[in-house]
C-alpha cells in the first residue's frame, strides 16, 4: 500500500481470487479505503446462535488510499472472501465492479458425519451485508459494468483514464491523459468466437467449458444438448489457452482437439489464437 500510495487510481484484480483463509483479512484490507471505521457485514452462526459484526480496521500500517478511484475486477471464478470484499466495496459506494458475475459463495459450510459412509457439508454461517441486509449466495456478485472477464483489465484502464480526464483542470496533464487514453483504447484485444462440441454423452445433465480464457469459471460457457451430443461457443482473446470440459462435475480434455499439454497429473486441451 505504501508503494502505490502516490498513484491516481487503483484497479484490484480479483478475477482469480478464490477467497481468504483469515476472516480478519477483509476488515484489515478494507481499512485502507475508509477514513473512519465502517460497518462492513455481520457473520451469523446458526449453531452458536451468534451475530458477529465486522468493521473496517480503524488502524492500518502505512498510508490509507482515500479519495481516489477504486475499481475491482471480477470473473466467474471470484469466490468467497473475494466476493465479500467486492460486494462490500460496491454497496458502500467505494468501488466500481467490472467483469462477470461471481461464483456465489457467501455461506460458510462445515462437514457433518451422517454415518460411517456418508458425510455432508451444511451451511452453518452466513454473511449479512450492512447495506443490503443479505448476501450473494448462489446468485453471485453483480458487477456495475458487466463485460467479458478477459477484457475487464483493459476496459478498467480506459475507464480510469476517462474518469481522471473528466476532472483534470491542468491543460498539459489533460493532454497527456488524453494521449494515454487513446493508446489504451487501441490495445483492447479483440474476441474471437470459437465453437466447442462434444459427441455423445446423452445421459449427461450439464456440460461446460472451463479454461484460462474464462479464468477457470464453472458458471459460464455451458454447452447446449443436441441430437449428436453437445455444442457451445467461447469467446477468446489472442494467445494460448488451456481448457477442459466439465461433464457433470468430471473434468476431461476435449476429445475433438488433438492439441494437448500435460501439467502434473492433468492433461489440458490447448487453443492458440493469433
Amino acid at each position: 500500500m505504501k508503494f502505490i500510495s502516490e498513484t491516481d487510481a487503483l484497479i484490484l484484480d480479483l478475477r482469480e481470487c478464490r477467497g481468504s483463509l483469515d476472516p480478519n483479512m477483509i476488515p484489515l484490507f478494507s481499512g485502507y479505503f475508509f477514513d473512519q471505521p465502517v460497518h462492513l457485514f455481520d457473520f451469523e452462526n446458526r449453531k452458536k446462535n451468534t451475530l458477529k459484526q465486522m468493521w473496517s480496521a480503524a488502524y492500518v500500517p502505512g498510508p490509507k488510499y482515500l479519495g481516489k478511484p477504486l475499481y475491482i475486477l471480477t470473473s466467474g471464478r471470484t469466490f468467497s472472501g473475494g466476493e465479500e470484499f467486492a460486494y462490500d466495496m460496491k454497496h458502500l459506494g467505494r468501488a466500481k465492479l467490472l467483469g462477470q458475475v461471481t461464483k456465489g459463495g457467501a455461506n460458510p459450510k462445515f462437514p457433518v458425519q451422517l454415518s460411517e459412509n456418508f458425510l455432508v457439508t451444511i451451511p452453518m454461517e452466513r454473511s449479512i451485508n450492512s447495506v443490503t441486509g443479505t448476501n450473494w449466495e448462489a446468485v453471485g456478485v453483480q458487477p456495475d459494468v458487466e463485460m467479458h472477464a478477459a477484457l475487464a483489465l483493459h476496459q478498467g484502464q480506459v475507464m480510469v483514464l476517462e474518469e481522471l480526464l473528466a476532472t483534470e483542470k491542468d491543460p498539459k496533464k489533460a493532454s497527456q491523459l488524453n494521449q494515454n487514453l487513446e493508446k489504451m483504447k487501441e490495445t483492447i484485444p479483440k474476441l474471437t468466437r470459437v465453437e466447442i462440441s462434444l459427441t455423445g454423452y446423452p445421459e449427461a445433465k450439464k456440460v461446460l467449458v472451463s479454461g484460462t480464457f474464462n479464468f477457470w469459471a464453472t458458471n459460464t460457457n455451458f454447452l447446449q444438448k443436441t441430437d449428436q451430443g453437445w455444442k457451445g461457443f467461447v469467446e477468446v482473446i489472442p494467445g494460448e489457452h488451456r481448457y477442459q470440459l466439465v461433464i457433470d462435475g468430471r473434468w476431461v480434455p476435449d476429445p475433438t482437439n488433438p492439441n494437448q499439454v500435460k501439467e502434473g497429473n492433468r492433461i489440458y486441451s490447448m487453443l492458440k489464437l493469433d
